[in-house]
């Protein structure tokens, strides 16, 4: 498997990574769950940690049925960051 699919082949063990010396991005498109709650959380997990992140109200409430995500990476830093999508701008 290459390392592109590491990074969502549902095994927490494994991890994905660039070796591109420049930003690299995985968007996500999630559709919410019928029952899904504002107070649910995101899990992501780098090189260094595993994190549960707060969904940002404004992200949640962003589309009505998806959340719109984007992770991603710098220089092959294994430090991660995970952004969501609100009025076409990124936050996080």
């Amino acid at each position: 498997m290459d390392a592109l699919n590491l990074v969502f082949d549902g095994v927490w063990e494994t991890a994905g990574f660039s070796n591109l010396f420049s930003e690299v991005f995985i968007y996500i498109n999630y559709s919410k769950p019928a029952n899904a709650m504002n107070s649910s959380l995101w899990m992501v997990k780098d090189e260094v940690a595993t994190a549960n992140l707060t969904i940002n109200s404004s992200c949640w409430d962003y589309d009505n049925s998806k959340l719109i995500l984007r992770v991603g990476s710098f220089n092959s830093d294994p430090v991660g960051f995970a952004r969501c999508i609100v009025s076409e701008v990124w936050i996080g």
